[in-house]
């Protein structure tokens, strides 16, 4: 019985609903009627409104749900649609987004370049290749440090810098310091743990072996900024 007491309900709401949408189009004196109303209660209206979201959210995120999976075709057409319309406020909502969940996306972005490392290695060459002047304003940058840096070190530390390139060109079996993984010879980089962007030496004691897939996906990140720990 109570089950059908709900089912009543729910197809008597339904059918004052359609009645009153019904009559609201046919009927112009309604419609202004109504709108005058909302204009005059507007922020009656609003509170009214703020409080049922605040006491039924579990009610509001799933109609939210349904209306959104019998609606994706329409609902994706306007977010393109305003896209095309809003670049910039597109592209500003995205990056504020991103910023807020750094987290998130440095672990997505590790778990991809992880399980797609020959797509990932040609899409770093490729914006090298689109870009020179920035990798090469890059480099230059890093090589003017590392000269700074390697007249104030003594010669035993010298020594260790050469000893850690030799490792990484040479090396019989050599781990990758971030996933771990043996690097084959031609694929390895000697990497500033801390990089000089950020303020790190180019001393032996800030740098390790990498494999050339993390290391070109470090960049002048931290290790645990891309979801990767020492």
């Amino acid at each position: 019985m109570r089950d059908s007491g709900m089912q009543y309900r729910e197809i008597a709401k339904a059918l004052s609903v359609s009645i009153r949408s019904a009559h609201r189009f046919a009927n112009p004196s309604a419609q202004q009627a109504e709108a005058n109303y909302r204009e005059e209660h507007a922020e009656e209206i609003r509170e009214r409104h703020r409080e049922y979201r605040k006491n039924n959210p579990e009610r509001i995120a799933k109609a939210q749900k349904k209306y959104y999976s019998s609606h994706k075709e329409k609902i994706a057409a306007r977010a393109q649609s305003y896209a095309k319309s809003n670049p910039e406020k597109v592209r500003a909502s995205k990056e504020k987004y991103r910023l807020a969940h750094k987290e998130k996306y440095a672990k997505l972005s590790a778990e991809w370049r992880k399980n797609n490392r020959e797509l990932s290695r040609e899409i770093d060459r490729a914006w090298s290749k689109a870009h020179p002047e920035k990798r090469n304003a890059k480099q230059a940058r890093r090589n003017a440090k590392k000269r700074e840096a390697f007249v104030a070190l003594s010669v035993g530390q010298k020594a260790e810098i050469e000893r850690i390139y030799d490792t990484a060109a040479n090396g019989a079996r050599v781990r990758c310091y971030l996933c771990g993984e043996f690097a084959p010879k031609g694929h390895r980089h000697v990497d500033h743990i801390v990089p000089l962007a950020r303020g790190g030496e180019h001393r032996p004691s800030n740098l390790a072996v990498a494999c050339d897939h993390c290391n070109c996906r470090k960049g002048a990140k931290l290790p645990e900024e891309i979801g990767l720990l020492i």
